[in-house]
């Protein structure tokens, strides 16, 4: 069967085995494009759920392309694109625990300054609790 025809069966009537004939056609092709995009597996795994997902929820309007490979090449790109971004910018927030103590020393150097001789309880207690 075509693309089309998978998808078609797929809109109409909500086949299971024709989605999964569709997911079984392109599954490599989708994950080996996102693995070259962000260079790890685990991600390039989440980026082909994700695509197939979206496959699923948008196949009404997907049933006339041309080329479905085509439309997965450019969503698993964007998509791939998207995560990296997401995961650059978890990465740029979240503090080394080692160092975490620093990001409040920038902060607030005189609050920090101030229980230089105290622990660390205390410190928690004055920055969240005090008014």
């Amino acid at each position: 069967m075509q693309d089309a025809e998978l998808l078609r069966d797929y809109v109409t009537s909500g086949s299971d085995a024709a989605f999964a004939a569709l997911v079984d056609r392109y599954v490599d092709f989708v994950y080996s494009t996102a693995r070259r995009q962000v260079g790890n597996a685990q991600l390039a795994e989440e980026v082909a759920q994700v695509i197939f997902s979206l496959l699923a929820r948008k196949a009404v309007g997907l049933v006339d392309l041309p080329s479905l490979a085509g439309w997965l090449y450019r969503a698993t790109c964007f998509t791939a694109a998207k995560t990296l971004r997401t995961e650059r910018r978890r990465r740029h927030h979240e503090l080394d625990p080692k160092q975490a103590h620093l990001g409040l020393a920038i902060v607030h150097p005189a609050i920090f300054s101030d229980f230089s001789s105290q622990n660390l309880l205390a410190r928690h207690q004055y920055l969240f609790y005090s008014s």
